[in-house]
């Protein structure tokens, strides 16, 4: 009798996942420079990208939000651990300056030199879906913020005349009952003032906001309006 023999080809998907880690390791050992290399690199790419983001009084996780990149990225090209590639640049001058990043993009390349790898059409892709879903997720943020910053505003108003009624009525019929309204009223203005702050707050921190990816200013804004509605 002939048995039949084990199927013991790999799965594509399987065999899929094994290029993807060796695609990985040869990617990040490209990405690693050697320690003359590394040294250069600091000197050169990683003080112009330091100089930049400091003259802009930008921590490395700010920069990194802006540029919609890992802050280790950042931190790692301005140390000399990492050879960039142009699309990495190009995030970081977008991060740094998103009006004009062409001319910032060009002072990192030249800094980089002939540590500079070239592209590919994958990590170009990527980063371009990285930045996407970041813009889509801030500008919903935002919006948020200014539905619940226009909905303070509108109950501030209701807040404080919803007393009103009740002070008259004890003003007329009570006199120590109108204490007690007066001191519900006090507690109402008090609520209606913290709600009309937090909104005004929110809203200026929306509009100080120097970048599409300023999320230092976005979350501000959200605390002002948790605070003001506790």
């Amino acid at each position: 009798m002939v048995l039949a023999r084990e199927h013991t080809s790999t799965p594509a998907h399987v065999r899929a996942l094994g290029a993807h880690v060796v695609n990985d390791r040869a990617n990040f050992a490209e990405a690693v420079p050697g320690d003359d290399e590394r040294e250069r690199l600091a000197s050169t790419l990683g003080k112009a990208l330091r100089d930049m983001r400091t003259d802009r009084g930008l921590s490395t996780r700010a920069l990194a939000e802006r540029s919609a990149l890992a802050r280790s990225t950042v931190r790692r090209l301005e140390s000399g651990e990492r050879r960039p590639r142009p699309v990495v640049l190009e995030a970081i001058a977008y991060g740094l300056d998103h009006k004009a990043p062409e001319p910032l993009c060009a002072v990192l390349r030249e800094a980089a030199g002939a540590s500079l790898r070239p592209d590919t059409p994958a990590g170009r892709r990527r980063h371009a879906r990285r930045l996407r879903n970041a813009l889509r997720a801030a500008e919903l943020r935002r919006a948020r913020v200014y539905r619940a910053a226009a909905a303070m505003s509108s109950a501030w108003l209701g807040v404080i005349t919803a007393s009103w009624p009740e002070v008259t009525a004890s003003f007329v019929n009570d006199a120590e009952a109108m204490d007690a309204a007066i001191v519900r009223m006090d507690r109402a203005n008090a609520l209606a003032d913290r709600l009309e702050h937090g909104a005004k707050a929110a809203r200026s921190w929306l509009r100080e906001a120097e970048h599409p990816l300023d999320l230092q200013r976005i979350r501000w804004a959200e605390w002002s309006i948790d605070h003001a509605n506790r």
